[in-house]
């Protein structure tokens, strides 16, 4: 099955990756996997993944980038310099990889796989959320249809839906202006975290801040995000936001921001 993907490397697929379809048959799938699993808990899962040859990670500056659509991405073939805007329509699964499908801006479904990600108790991927593929890998599937592979983790950037970068049609939520609100999107977060949900904490805080925060209430968003953020394993980013703080605070605010920094 390698070799005769390998073999359609530059090749452009003879026709369209049909959505409905693709999001059923993958459903369909991930139910059976998860009633199977509970059927027999005790039971060894095992699955098999090629390991791709090396390549580096996309280090253009994203202003760089040419924006493409599936179809225009050709079977087994790294387009350099080019990225991907796609939307998550199904749950997420995981065997080797995570997995879910996603559509791009014309609607046209198909699956997407992200490799070596750090387990975690939550989703990374969900629906409707909103992501950034760099330069894209088209892959032949085993079963014959076509999909994305994501080896390096900064391959792949997650949008808020505000995001100038987002697709118009995708962006709905915004209508309601209580979304808005910066304590809105704060509440929200410390919710997230409550429930041991830190991927979902961090993306709330990221909105609260652009989201015209007082700048008093800033800082206290800053420093919830930066609570958050090692959760994720995103460690540096956790030390920028701690460091923008210590700049400008002092009292009660600066000790918790050196208590976060230690």
């Amino acid at each position: 099955m390698l070799r005769n993907a390998q073999s359609h490397a530059g090749q452009r697929p003879a026709r369209k990756s049909e959505r409905i379809e693709t999001t059923l048959k993958f459903n369909i799938a991930r139910a059976a996997r998860q009633q199977s699993q509970q059927c027999s808990p005790g039971s060894l899962q095992t699955s098999t993944s090629f390991i791709p040859a090396p390549y580096p990670p996309c280090t253009w500056p994203f202003c760089e980038l040419e924006k493409v659509l599936f179809s225009d991405l050709v079977l087994e073939t790294h387009h350099k310099g080019t990225y991907l805007l796609v939307r998550v329509l199904t749950p997420q699964d995981r065997m080797t990889a995570v997995m879910a499908i996603v559509e791009d801006e014309k609607s046209e479904g198909f699956l997407l796989q992200l490799y070596h990600q750090v387990e975690m108790t939550e989703d990374i991927l969900v629906p409707g959320g909103i992501l950034i593929i760099k330069d894209p890998y088209r892959k032949l599937t085993a079963d014959g249809r076509h999909g994305l592979r994501v080896d390096h983790v900064s391959d792949v950037v997650f949008l808020l839906a505000h995001d100038k970068r987002v697709h118009s049609c995708w962006h709905s939520e915004l209508t309601d202006p209580q979304l808005k609100s910066a304590d809105f999107w704060k509440t929200k977060g410390k919710e997230f975290f409550g429930q041991s949900r830190y991927q979902a904490a961090v993306e709330h805080y990221t909105r609260a801040l652009v989201s015209s925060p007082r700048a008093d209430e800033c800082h206290i968003i800053k420093l919830n995000r930066s609570l958050a953020l090692p959760r994720t394993n995103s460690f540096d980013a956790a030390l920028v936001y701690v460091n923008s703080v210590l700049e400008v605070a002092n009292g009660k605010t600066k000790e918790k921001a050196l208590f976060r920094k230690a």
